[in-house]
C-alpha cells in the first residue's frame, strides 16, 4: 500500500505541479505561435516561457505583456491572470517548439453591457473665429452647429455597441445606408474586435483581415496616396491590431468614449482623399452632408489646440 501511494504521489509531481523550475528559457513566436483570445486571432504575437512563468506578449489591447503562472499536465498547460477589470484563463499545448494558447477573458468593468447610441460629437478649443474651408471663410460656431446636427443622426447608421463579457464588441448597424428611412439593423459578426478597459481608458484590437473579409460587396477601390513612402497612417494601423486607446468619460446618464487631436491628426491627413469612395454607396443626402462635413472637420482640428471626437452611449435598458 505504502508503495501504490508512493507512485501516485509521484505521478501526480509529473504531471500537476507548475512547468520546469529551472531558469531554462523557451521563446515561441512566428510560425511556432497560435494565439486565441476569446474566439480572435492574433498573429504576429510572442510568448516566452522560463520555468512556471509564461510571458505573453500584447496578449490583450493595451496590455505590453502579461504573465501567467501556469501548470503542466502533459503537454497540456493552464493559467490565470485577473485584475479588477478583467479575468484571464489560459489553456495552451506544447508540442515540441510550437505553442498553441487559447485565452479566455472575462471582463467585470462598468462597460460590460449594451449601450445605445445616442450621438457622434466633435469638441474644439480654438481662438480662431473663422477657418478656411475650400477657399471660403466658415464661421467655427456654423461649423460646429452643423457637425452636430449631423452627429445626432448617426444613430441612424448604428444603434448600440455591445461590450460583452467575453470581451468581443458587437455593434448593430444599418445595412440599407442608401435608404436611411427604412433601416435593417444588423449585428456584426463576433471575432471582430476586442476591447480591455485600463483606468480611464478603454483599448480596442481589431482583427483587420476579418473586417475586410467581411465587408459589403463589391470591394473597396484600393485608395491612391501618391508614390510617397510615407504612410501617416502606420502608427495607427499598428494600434488597430494592439489596441486603439480610446479615453472614457462618465457623464449623467452615461459614458463618452473618444479620441483626441493626436490620434486624429494621421486620419485627418488623408480623409479628403477618400471622399471620392462614398459616390453612390450612401443616401444623396447623406453623402451630400459628409462631402461638406469633412473637410470643415479637417479645418476644425487642424486650427484647435485641443479636440475630442466622440461616441456618447446611453445604457440600453432590456
Amino acid at each position: 500500500m505504502k508503495n501504490n501511494f508512493l507512485f501516485l504521489l509521484l505521478l501526480g509531481l509529473v504531471f500537476f505541479v507548475s512547468c520546469d523550475d529551472d531558469d531554462k528559457s523557451q521563446t515561441y513566436k512566428g510560425d511556432n505561435l497560435t494565439l486565441s483570445v476569446s474566439g480572435i486571432n492574433f498573429p504576429g504575437r510572442e510568448a516566452i516561457l522560463e520555468g512556471a512563468v509564461l510571458t505573453v506578449k500584447q496578449a490583450l489591447p493595451g496590455e505590453t505583456e502579461t504573465l501567467f503562472t501556469v501548470t503542466c499536465e502533459g503537454a497540456k498547460i493552464a493559467g490565470e491572470n485577473s485584475n479588477t477589470n478583467r479575468v484571464v484563463a489560459l489553456d495552451g499545448v506544447i508540442n515540441g517548439d510550437k505553442l498553441d494558447l487559447e485565452l479566455a477573458v472575462k471582463a467585470k468593468s462598468s462597460m460590460v453591457a449594451k449601450w445605445k447610441v445616442d450621438a457622434l460629437f466633435l469638441n474644439v478649443k480654438t481662438d480662431l473665429e473663422n477657418i478656411e474651408v475650400n477657399g471660403e471663410s466658415v464661421a467655427v460656431a456654423d461649423a460646429l452647429k452643423k457637425f452636430k446636427t449631423f452627429g445626432i443622426g448617426i444613430k441612424m447608421l448604428m444603434r448600440s455597441v455591445t461590450f460583452e463579457e467575453d470581451a468581443n464588441i458587437v455593434a448593430s448597424y444599418n445595412t440599407n445606408i442608401k435608404q436611411l428611412l427604412l433601416p435593417k439593423f444588423v449585428d456584426s459578426p463576433k471575432g471582430m474586435a476586442l476591447y480591455n478597459v485600463i483606468g480611464d481608458q478603454i483599448y480596442v484590437a481589431m482583427d483587420l483581415d476579418k473586417i475586410i473579409a467581411d465587408a459589403t460587396t463589391p470591394e473597396p477601390e484600393a485608395v491612391k496616396l501618391g508614390r510617397s513612402d510615407y504612410n501617416p497612417l502606420a502608427g495607427l494601423m499598428s494600434k488597430i491590431r494592439t489596441g486603439l486607446p480610446l479615453n472614457l468619460r462618465q457623464v449623467e446618464g452615461g459614458v463618452e468614449v473618444y479620441v483626441e487631436k493626436e490620434m486624429l491628426q494621421p486620419v485627418m491627413s488623408i480623409l479628403p482623399q477618400l471622399l471620392p469612395l462614398l459616390d453612390g454607396q450612401l443616401s444623396s443626402l447623406m453623402e451630400k452632408q459628409i462631402k461638406e462635413l469633412v473637410p470643415m472637420m479637417v479645418a476644425l482640428v487642424e486650427a484647435s489646440t485641443e479636440t475630442e471626437l466622440g461616441l456618447s452611449l446611453l445604457p440600453v435598458s432590456e
